[in-house]
């Protein structure tokens, strides 16, 4: 594994053939002088147009052997998988040059309120920082603002910081998260200037789209009210009187039949409901059932004492008056 082993101790091996010191070169039968043996080589390929040196097949295997060692390695693994698949692309504002931290602090407490110009207070300069976001996050964070707390609370004259001072005393963990709470703090800005620029952007839309509907809606309105007047001129004419009067006739004829329709249907329904009333009759029901077996009873009678032939086809007689 290349992680098990120590690469500089690593060699290429030798191979296992003679190389002799010096040989010549002859070219066409012609000897063209005698040189060491890796100038010959590359005399050789000079002369056969070949640009491949002759070691690279020995520093190819090489590599190609120290590139699989290193990619079967789990560390290696481990790092590519922990890759983002989605690659993370900075914004324009981290790819821009900034300025020192110290100027950066001093214009972010300039725009609190505060005049670095001068000394400030301790608990003023914790109240400052904690308004910028600082973030007690580590222990050397937690440490520096509880010496600025305990200093403004040792005793009511405590000697004022300077604010470079201050910082140059600082450990790297609190610059550290300073820097993050100011880059916090232009990200949330420039996303506040690129929301109202946006916000903006549609409000001219808007205003303009709205400019476009009301002069849309305006002409509609004219276009209507022109058809209105006109339609009331025409009413007022003697045509559009007479197809007025004619546009009466022709709807009191319409609801007059429509009035007969509904009516018949009216008592339609009436004259089913009377018959499904009469059918539900227990009396009705009882005298239609003994109507029904009398009937029954008399054919079966007649049958059986042969009064009619059942195997007659029935005729009808009619008789003259």
């Amino acid at each position: 594994s290349l992680f098990a082993e120590d690469v500089n101790g690593a060699a290429v091996q030798r191979p296992r053939q003679h190389i002799p010191g010096h040989v010549a070169v002859v070219e066409g039968g012609q000897a063209l002088g005698v040189v060491p043996h890796m100038e010959r080589a590359h005399a050789e390929a000079e002369l056969s147009g070949s640009a491949e040196s002759p070691g690279a097949h020995v520093l190819a295997g090489m590599f190609s052997s120290l590139f699989s060692d290193l990619l079967s390695c789990s560390e290696v693994l481990d790092a590519l998988h922990a890759l983002p698949t989605t690659p993370r692309v900075p914004v324009y504002a981290e790819m821009r040059e900034k300025d020192s931290v110290v100027l950066r602090l001093e214009r972010a407490m300039g725009d609190v309120g505060l005049d670095v110009s001068t000394p400030l207070p301790p608990g003023e300069l914790k109240a400052a920082l904690v308004k910028l976001g600082l973030k007690s996050r580590t222990a050397g964070v937690k440490d520096a603002m509880r010496s600025l707390e305990g200093s403004n609370a040792a005793s009511a004259e405590v000697a004022e910081v300077e604010l470079r001072i201050w910082m140059t005393r600082c450990p790297a963990e609190v610059l550290l998260a300073i820097e993050e709470a100011l880059d916090e703090r232009d990200q949330i800005a420039a996303v506040a200037v690129q929301e109202r620029r946006q916000r903006e952007r549609q409000e001219a839309e808007m205003d303009e789209t709205d400019a476009a509907a009301t002069k849309l809606q305006g002409r509609l309105r004219i276009r209507q009210a022109k058809k209105d007047v006109e339609a009331q001129r025409f009413k007022l004419s003697e045509e559009g009187k007479r197809q007025h009067e004619m546009a009466n006739k022709l709807q009191n004829l319409q609801r007059s039949k429509a009035a007969r329709s509904k009516a018949k249907e009216l008592q339609a329904k009436k004259a089913a409901v009377r018959r499904q009333m009469v059918m539900a009759d227990p009396d009705f029901q009882g005298t239609a059932s003994e109507i029904m077996e009398s009937t029954i009873s008399n054919l079966l009678a007649e049958a059986l004492n042969a009064e009619f032939d059942v195997r007659d086809a029935p005729h009808m007689v009619v008789a003259r008056t």
